[in-house]
């Protein structure tokens, strides 16, 4: 249930599922109860090396809630640091528990520290997802300072950086979400922002923003 009336962001959270994934979804889930004609959603970014039963059980909750998972490695390794075959093998593993939560044989890729190169896009079997604004939560900043760095600068298609494991990014996200709203934005997933945009995502293509596509 996209608002292509409203301006359009995509909330991401890399380093999925850690153990403020469960107040993310909760915040969520509550600003939703009175926003059903235009939900919020976001794009987690797993690292399967987390995906004990526990953690697979709160990555279910997040696809039930719409969002989207995507792939950020098996171990967070420096990717482009290892062989072919080792990249593929990151990307295959995490591929392959995700698909048991939402059916999907590959998924929207983020290299973890954002490195990338030309043997890594000639690899992948997936679009490779940069962002537009780092709000830098993981330096430990506190809610307002993420809110902060993630509406100063912010336009129609844009993608923000975000983390899960953060209490402060956890705990500001609801106000987040209606802070976005009073500024005119639905908090989409990237795959519903390129779609509402009409921006295609084409694997081994690298992307940090989505704007709407203009004839």
């Amino acid at each position: 249930k996209v608002d292509t009336r409203k301006k359009l962001v995509a909330l991401t959270f890399d380093d999925a599922p850690k153990k403020t994934l469960s107040s993310l979804l909760q915040a969520f889930a509550e600003y939703n109860e009175n926003h059903a004609s235009a939900p919020a959603a976001a794009t987690l970014f797993c690292n399967g090396a987390l995906f004990d039963y526990p953690a697979i059980d709160k990555l279910h909750m997040a696809h039930a809630l719409g969002f989207e998972l995507g792939n950020h490695g098996y171990t967070h390794a420096n990717l482009v640091t290892l062989s072919g075959e080792a990249l593929q093998k990151e990307l295959y593993q995490t591929d392959k528990y995700l698909q048991r939560i939402d059916g999907k044989p590959h998924h929207l890729f983020r290299p973890p520290f954002g490195n990338v190169n030309a043997e890594m896009r000639a690899l992948v079997h997936a679009p490779v997802m940069h962002w537009s604004i780092d709000t830098r939560d993981w330096t430990g900043i506190d809610g307002n300072a993420i809110i902060d760095a993630a509406t100063c600068n912010l336009f129609d298609g844009a993608i923000v950086l975000m983390h899960d494991g953060f209490e402060s990014t956890a705990y500001c996200i609801k106000e987040l979400l209606y802070k976005l709203e009073s500024m005119g934005y639905q908090a989409v997933t990237i795959s519903q922002l390129a779609a509402a945009h009409n921006q295609p995502l084409l694997c081994g293509g690298v992307y940090g923003r989505l704007r709407k596509a203009t004839t």
